[in-house]
Parts: structure tokens; C-alpha cells; sequence
């Protein structure tokens, strides 16, 4: 699963971007170890995040490669943003912004906070295609787009008498 937060600066589908930051990192990583074929699979799926949620799947998508045993600090891995983000590197070739938008100073006492998140929260909202977030935020959603996204208990309604 690869996990991307893309904060598009023009009318894009979400779709579109994924697949563009999919084809830049495909050919980077084929580029650099002179292989052919597909890096990523799957099928494409988003949520809305609230702020508390966006970070909490930032210090998620950084601490990945640690929990993995690939690396020992999330900026040394290279196929992810946190080298950028912490300074180590110069170029981010899906990230334009060191600071989250302004949400993230200090991205080494960031990432020292090692991931107590659940994922399974990430996981349902993006199966599901639902904002994750609080009731605000959700209400915010609704309000935008004109659907109703709360969840529902699972069933059919009750028989009104």
C-alpha cells in the first residue's frame, strides 16, 4: 500500500495526481537500480483529512519503512519525503513544502514522536471514501460536497409506525 498526501495546487482529480506521483517515483526508483516494471499496486482510493488526522498519517507514512526494520530513523529512508523535510536532503521530488503547510516546524521532534496511531482509522476512511475526522469537520465535508457522509448504523431502517 502506498500512502501519499497530495495538497494539489489547481483543479486536479485526485486520481490524476496519484498517478503522476506514482509515475515519478516508479521512474526514479527504476532509473536508480536500472530495472523496468510497475513499483506500485492496487487500486486508488482517498479520504479527507482533518488536521489531526493529516498528521497523525504523516508520522504513519514516515514511521513506515522504520516499523518495516528497513531503517533506523524515518529521514534515512530514500524513497520517502522525512530526508527533505528534516534538511539531510535538498531535493523532494514529490514535496514542495518543508513545513506541512506551516502545520510542522521542527520535523526531527515530529518524528520523535514515534507513531502510537492506529492505522486501522486510515484504513476504514479510504475504504470506505469517507472524510476522517470529527463531527465538525465531517458536518464541514457534507456541507461542501452535498452528500451526507456521517456513517450509518449498518441494516435496514426501522418501520416507522
Amino acid at each position: 500500500m502506498s500512502i501519499l498526501l497530495p495538497f494539489p495546487t489547481v483543479r486536479l482529480l485526485l486520481s490524476e495526481v496519484s498517478g503522476e506521483a506514482h509515475r515519478l517515483c516508479t521512474r526514479m526508483k527504476n532509473f536508480s537500480q536500472g530495472v523496468r516494471g510497475y513499483l506500485f499496486q492496487g487500486r486508488f482510493s482517498s479520504c479527507a483529512l482533518d488536521e489531526q488526522h493529516l498528521l497523525a498519517v504523516a508520522r504513519y507514512i514516515a514511521w513506515n519503512p522504520v516499523s518495516a526494520g528497513l531503517v533506523k530513523n524515518p529521514w534515512d529512508y530514500p524513497w520517502s519525503s522525512p530526508g527533505f523535510q528534516v534538511g539531510i536532503s535538498d531535493h523532494g521530488p514529490l514535496v514542495k513544502d518543508r513545513t506541512l503547510l506551516g502545520l510542522i516546524a521542527d520535523w526531527e521532534e515530529f518524528f520523535g514522536l514515534e507513531g502510537e496511531e492506529e492505522p486501522g482509522i486510515f484504513r476504514q476512511a479510504t475504504r470506505t471514501e469517507r472524510p476522517a475526522g470529527d463531527e465538525i469537520f465531517v458536518a464541514k465535508i457534507e456541507s461542501l460536497t452535498g452528500r451526507e457522509l456521517k456513517i450509518k448504523s449498518a441494516g435496514r431502517p426501522p418501520k416507522l409506525a
